[in-house]
């Protein structure tokens, strides 16, 4: 099998949705399997998606994975190691429902690289006298964080010992062979000499992003939807610094930190900030505006000097003063233009022929206010890792035809509804028009029973979604 994929951050609210992607996408190949021809293993989007693939190759069998990026971030090194920018690169965490299901899945090794959240709060501020007040809580909805670079790094510690990991390769382009036989020849280029490679595989899984190649190539009608607003994000490392003022502050007006999720919604705008392993704070502020000009395929911005100050002093008329120290005091804060897609209609689908197939924000972009992205993305490669043991991977179109199918009509329902959801409760939080409303959702003004909408429980298919183990798949 030949995966495509990044390593990149994403627009998570707590952590992916869009991607953080630098230089372009990486190739991921896996060949070979016990009675699957040359490959069947699910590889997901994104970082959540592709450990849950790898988890699945190993039982199909799968000997040889080839992994890179343009810029790539190496698992097997400490973040503090790293430099400053593939440190800001990697700071957004994922986050996973804590479901006893998926926990024995993950396994240790993850639980003990991430926080559990229990109540998410959503609070109101007034930018006048920064009184906060409760609008909403999740009481009782648990759900972890981790790291990216951490989690990247204990997906590259369960790859099976026969898998080999190369990095710096760049996808470039695939073909599908013609006639039965069916399969997919990836081409990639080995960035430190130029050369370019032929990864040959039976089955390619685009989880190369929501700026995704691959997507563009299979449904070009499908275009990325400006959301309306940006996010200023940064990452504040307080490690020695506990009994400093600005973490002594920060503590005072946000007493949960450390096991809470923070929604704090002002006039038309929101923050969202929450604790990270290791002594750090993450924290995303939404601004609605224009769309950005963007170069390139990122959907992240470099902020010039001016951009940083203007914000940093914008944050003192908005939030309470604790949250504006933190924002100031955060080194190299960046931006992330807000996208997501339309669900496309069902003549058009995931699955390219018999031989390609869309995953994570490849296949269905969102913004990052439902949570959902990673979740969606390890959802997915979990439920084709599934499709394709069951169904096979041959070397001829008709078992991967029916796997894919069967992923396909398994997942589009559930993601469709979920980043209509998200793309609602991002406006409704941004005081945007919802439902033809004149006016949006205003936190100085709102009851809380006017604000249960604003809890993650109200996602669709909150409770599960359809799986093999319970016949739903």
């Amino acid at each position: 099998m030949v995966g495509v994929s990044c390593w990149r951050d994403g627009q998570e609210e707590g952590g992916r949705g869009g991607g953080r992607e630098r230089g372009g996408p990486g190739v991921r190949a896996r060949c070979g399997g016990r009675g699957m021809g040359r490959g069947c293993a699910g590889e997901g989007g994104g970082a959540g998606a592709g450990g849950r693939g790898r988890r699945h190759g190993r039982r199909a069998g799968a000997r040889r994975t080839v992994n890179g990026d343009a810029r790539p971030l190496d698992p097997r090194v400490g973040p503090r190691r790293r430099n400053a920018a593939a440190r800001r690169r990697s700071g957004t965490p994922p986050c996973f429902p804590n479901r006893p299901r998926r926990a024995r899945i993950w396994g240790a090794s993850l639980r003990d690289a991430a926080l559990c959240y229990r109540p998410p709060q959503n609070r109101a501020t007034d930018s006048v006298t920064k009184a906060a007040r409760t609008l909403a809580r999740d009481d009782g909805f648990n759900f972890r964080a981790a790291h990216w670079g951490d989690l990247h790094r204990r997906l590259h510690e369960a790859l099976p010992p026969a898998a080999t990991v190369l990095w710096g390769h760049q996808f470039l382009s695939f073909e599908e062979a013609p006639g039965d036989a069916g399969g997919v020849v990836a081409t990639a280029r080995v960035l430190r000499t130029g050369e370019t490679v032929h990864v040959p595989g039976d089955l390619l899984v685009a989880a190369d992003g929501s700026t995704s190649s691959i997507r563009r190539r299979l449904l070009p009608d499908l275009k990325l939807r400006y959301a309306g607003y940006c996010a200023w994000r940064g990452v504040f490392d307080f490690a020695g610094k506990e009994s400093s003022d600005t973490m002594v502050g920060i503590r005072r007006a946000y007493p949960e930190l450390g096991n809470c999720l923070y929604f704090d919604l002002a006039y038309k705008t929101h923050a969202v900030l929450y604790e990270l392993p290791r002594s750090r704070l993450n924290w995303l502020w939404y601004i609605n505006g224009p769309e950005p000009e963007l170069t390139g395929s990122s959907v992240t911005m470099e902020a010039t000097g001016a951009m940083v100050a203007r914000m940093r002093d914008e944050a003192e008329r908005v939030w309470c003063p604790e949250l504006a120290r933190l924002v100031r005091e955060t080194a190299a804060p960046f931006v992330n233009v807000i996208y997501d897609a339309d669900p496309p209609p069902p003549r058009r689908a995931w699955a390219g022929g018999r031989a390609v197939v869309l995953v994570g924000d490849a296949a269905h972009p969102t913004t990052p206010h439902g949570l959902r992205s990673t979740n969606m993305s390890v959802a997915d490669a979990r439920a084709l890792g599934r499709c394709l043991a069951r169904w096979g991977a041959g070397s001829g179109p008709t078992p991967a035809g029916r796997a894919l199918a069967e992923y396909e009509a398994a997942r589009r329902p559930v993601v469709a509804a979920q980043v209509l959801h998200a793309r609602r409760l991002g406006r409704i939080k941004q005081g945007l028009p919802v439902d033809g409303e004149a006016e949006g959702f205003d936190a100085r003004t709102a009851t809380a029973e006017g604000a249960l909408e604003l809890r993650q429980r109200t996602m669709p298919f909150f409770g599960g979604v359809p799986t093999a183990e319970d016949g739903s798949l």
